[in-house]
């Protein structure tokens, strides 16, 4: 793992410069995160140095996309089809996956490392982590920006950090040392879960009962049980008021404003206030009054119930690549806050709404923030 962070590190640098801008920029910040993920993998699992922010059309990034669509029909059918019908899928040799796709990418792991018999492994840390990850750096930049009180403090977080280290490149137990930045990716692993759900097969009969012990129902060995990890992770049993508007917050930043401002009506105040006709009206549900890392803290953390915190799965077929995914993810948070500031732009969707269809979670039109260099404040 510390190996490979020093190549991470390396691509957190070249991202970072290659966003150079003297005065800021608008930027579509999922597209960002997947070039920055496709030049992580392709150094970290298959041994070969692609910069996707020159090099934009380069082959691994189109194949990598191509092969990790899983919204195109063709590849729906045939997930569907394994699903009900999975003998008759295996004996007919249908592949899910694209085989020239499957077939570039087994030859350039065989080049790369041919006394390695692992392409396999790599084309499956690949397929988990292009575009899931990329999205979950996507909603971390996005809540940061929504909540402005909560990116000033990870800055300061980060700020420590970087003059502890006096020009140094960031290090491995650095980061590990970096407790609000965790607390920040975990909730939002807890509001955004990369997969909104899983599911397992049952090995054995299994009895499920009430907190009384009545049997409720009977797993059948062999049966597919789904997990639904969204639903969970917004369950008010396990997470105090998951959707609540903190007052207290709000009372904070209303104590700040009103220190420093006078507010006066002008030309276009509305007297009196109406609100939006549709089925949201409230549009700031989506701001500082769902996400609060401080159910993160070393606190109420451990008052979490096992099972109902699920980012990555659980048990013996989680995500093998939870430490590595987490570590890049903190990497790269890190570097953008250290040089950037993230601010809204028009184009920035409020209330963040998500895209439809057998897919990921994802915005559905996108992310757009604007950056800022620190350094030209």
């Amino acid at each position: 793992m510390r190996q490979m962070f020093t190549m991470i590190v390396e691509c957190c640098e070249n991202m970072v410069l290659a966003l150079a801008h003297p005065t800021g920029q608008e930027c579509e910040v999922k597209d960002l995160f997947v070039r920055f993920k496709n030049d992580i993998i392709a150094s970290c699992a298959f041994g070969v140095r692609i910069k996707s922010f020159l090099d934009k059309q380069n082959v691994f990034f189109r194949y990598g996309k191509d092969l990790t669509d899983f919204g195109r029909l063709k590849v729906f059918l045939k997930m569907m089809g394994y699903q009900m019908f999975p003998t008759l899928m295996a004996w007919l040799e249908i592949d899910i996956f694209d085989r020239k796709h499957v077939q570039f990418f087994t030859d350039l792991f065989r080049r790369s490392f041919q006394e390695r018999e692992q392409h396999g492994l790599c084309l499956i840390f690949f397929l988990a982590g292009f575009d899931t990850i990329a999205t979950l750096m996507s909603f971390i930049v996005y809540e940061v920006t929504m909540t402005p009180e909560i990116q000033h403090r990870l800055y300061d977080e980060i700020l420590q950090v970087s003059e502890a280290l006096d020009g140094k490149s960031l290090t491995y137990d650095a980061l590990q040392g970096m407790h609000y930045l965790d607390m920040v990716v975990s909730e939002t692993l807890r509001k955004w879960p990369p997969a909104p759900s899983t599911d397992r097969q049952c090995n054995q009969d299994f009895m499920v009962t009430d907190e009384r012990d009545n049997v409720e129902i009977i797993i059948s060995k062999g049966g597919t049980v789904s997990i639904p990890i969204a639903g969970q992770h917004h369950d008010p049993k396990f997470y105090l008021d998951p959707d609540r508007f903190d007052p207290e917050q709000v009372k904070a930043i209303v104590y700040h404003l009103l220190l420093n401002f006078e507010f006066k009506r002008t030309d276009r105040t509305p007297v009196p206030v109406q609100l939006a006709k549709g089925f949201t009206p409230l549009r700031v549900e989506n701001g500082i009054h769902r996400f609060d890392p401080e159910r993160f803290n070393d606190e109420n953390k451990h008052k979490i119930p096992l099972g109902a915190y699920l980012p990555f799965g659980i048990g013996p077929r989680n995500c093998i690549a939870s430490r590595f995914a987490l570590m890049e993810v903190k990497a790269i948070v890190y570097h953008l806050l250290l040089h950037y500031e993230f601010t809204r732009s028009e184009r920035t969707p409020v209330p963040l709404k998500l895209a439809k269809g057998f897919i990921s979670m994802k915005a559905e039109k996108g992310i757009y923030l604007h950056l800022s260099p620190r350094n030209a404040e």
